[in-house]
């Protein structure tokens, strides 16, 4: 088993600019076999074999409860470091930098966070990466569950590879 990371990056206005691509994914010729969850009774036995489902719709929830998180997190280590006057501490002038789109420092649109449940999937996505990560396995679960129905594996691999290609433009977009 890996270890579990301590710190996560997060992305600067990451569900912003994830909203186009995860459009684009959703308007995908194939996308309604992706779009929810699957349910017990669509695919029997689905919850057995599969150890973490994953579906569009919860990765998207996921994107913008991890930008909530982020921010809660911003702003309870701020009235942490708030001075007894309430006088704004570094992390609250940071979340104000965040929030005003200015930089992110000098790491540019990245800020490293102790990772939390809520930062990192399936509770919260907040980086390409781990965007990246969640629509690859909900491919590989659609693969390994189906192993003798061509017709879902290829339209899960046609779809994968569609994905593949404007995930490139998010994660050249976070460098």
């Amino acid at each position: 088993p890996t270890k579990k990371p301590n710190n996560v990056l997060i992305m600067r206005n990451f569900p912003r600019l994830s909203n186009p691509v995860m459009n684009d994914i959703l308007s995908h010729k194939h996308a309604s076999l992706f779009s929810n969850p699957v349910r017990e009774r669509d695919a029997e036995g689905y919850r057995d074999m599969i150890r973490r489902p994953q579906d569009l719709k919860s990765i998207k929830a996921a994107i913008n409860a991890g930008a909530r998180a982020a921010l809660q997190i911003l702003n309870d280590a701020a009235a942490e470091q708030a001075g007894p006057e309430g006088a704004p501490g570094r992390v609250e002038r940071y979340e104000a930098l965040i929030r005003s789109g200015a930089g992110f420092g000098v790491g540019g649109p990245m800020l490293s966070m102790p990772a939390t449940p809520e930062l990192v999937p399936p509770l919260g996505i907040v980086n390409s990466a781990q965007m990246e990560r969640e629509l690859m396995r909900m491919f590989a679960n659609a693969v390994m569950f189906n192993p003798g129905e061509e017709d879902v594996v290829r339209d899960a691999r046609e779809m994968f590879e569609s994905v593949s290609v404007a995930m490139g433009s998010v994660r050249s977009v976070e460098r």
